[in-house]
């Protein structure tokens, strides 16, 4: 077996490990980035976060180093600029390694639509673009920005929703005592241990009355009925596909990772259609139109097409 670890294809790249050191390779299974790293991430924005030496600095898609390794932490490009952390103080730095926002915070998250969660002491915050804060440091908890929304922790474990388009106030009335992050214009939330959705306007679109669920991908969410009953509901919280498997992942790519009750894993469409057949002990999830599976435990790395065919062996 030529690598010990085979990650899935992120903007062209997936990542390799041999002999605990991380690479990439390309939609082809060329090698284009060897081995040398001691960990890697993905690729946003077009750089890769890479970690050399207790290091960390960035490549291109080329796998050339254009930030070289300096920093004691960095986290993603977005909005052209990526957070670093330098003797234990966040800031930001654009694509020229330039430092455009001082390195002043306690921690510091990835810019989305914008925006950026900073902590400063021991409360998070909002900043923009040039670094001002548009919320001042004062929730214990601060989610990611969706759709100009963030989920908030309030008070005593609680949470809620403020929005960019309303000042930054609340949009929700019910204190949840579990919520996420928007992901396609709808959020999870719990209300006494059961789970629905809202929407950006912090109406609750989908009734909390789940074990479980995950977001939604594709027009459908998975649900958990039981401990072991997985299926998956539209937008409108109608139960589409029967909640008769083990796991079931997210769809992407049309397709979603299942699991039955005798450990077989292989993948369904949408409507719930099994199209590629459950033979696989160990898969991951489509990405890019592949997914890496291995029929066995002792098996090759295999990424195949959506129709199952193998088109990569590793």
């Amino acid at each position: 077996m030529k690598y010990d670890l085979v990650g899935s294809f992120h903007n062209g790249l997936a990542f390799v490990r041999k002999n605990d050191m991380y690479g990439f390779i390309n939609a082809h299974g060329k090698e284009i980035v060897p081995p040398i790293y001691d960990h890697v991430g993905f690729t946003h924005d077009g750089y890769t976060r890479v970690v050399s030496d207790k290091k960390c600095g960035f490549i291109n898609s080329r796998g050339n180093e254009v930030i070289l390794p300096q920093y004691d932490f960095v986290r993603n490009f977005y909005n052209g600029l990526a957070p670093v952390s330098i003797k234990d103080k966040w800031g930001y730095i654009n694509k020229q390694n330039e430092l455009v926002i001082p390195a002043k915070f306690k921690e510091a998250m990835d810019f989305n639509e914008g925006f950026a969660v900073v902590k400063t002491f021991n409360k998070w915050g909002i900043i923009d673009l040039s670094g001002k804060f548009v919320v001042q440091p004062k929730y214990d908890e601060i989610g990611y920005c969706s759709h100009g929304a963030f989920c908030v922790e309030l008070d005593n474990g609680n949470y809620g929703f403020i929005s960019s388009q309303n000042d930054f106030q609340l949009i929700t009335s019910k204190k949840y005592d579990g919520a996420d992050d928007f992901k396609n214009g709808l959020a999870r939330v719990r209300y006494y241990g059961e789970y629905g959705f809202i929407n950006t306007n912090g109406e609750e679109v989908i009734p909390t009355q789940f074990y479980s669920v995950s977001d939604f991908s594709e027009g459908r969410a998975g649900i958990c009925v039981s401990s072991e009953s997985f299926g998956y509901i539209d937008k409108t919280g109608k139960i589409v596909i029967p909640p008769i498997y083990k796991e079931a992942r997210d769809f992407s790519n049309g397709l979603a990772l299942v699991k039955t009750k005798d450990d077989k894993l292989g993948y369904i469409n949408t409507d719930g259609d099994m199209v590629i057949k459950l033979k696989y002990a160990l898969a991951n999830d489509f990405s890019e139109g592949l997914a890496l599976v291995r029929k066995t435990c002792n098996d090759n790395w295999i990424f195949i097409d959506k129709r199952g065919n193998p088109v990569i062996t590793l």
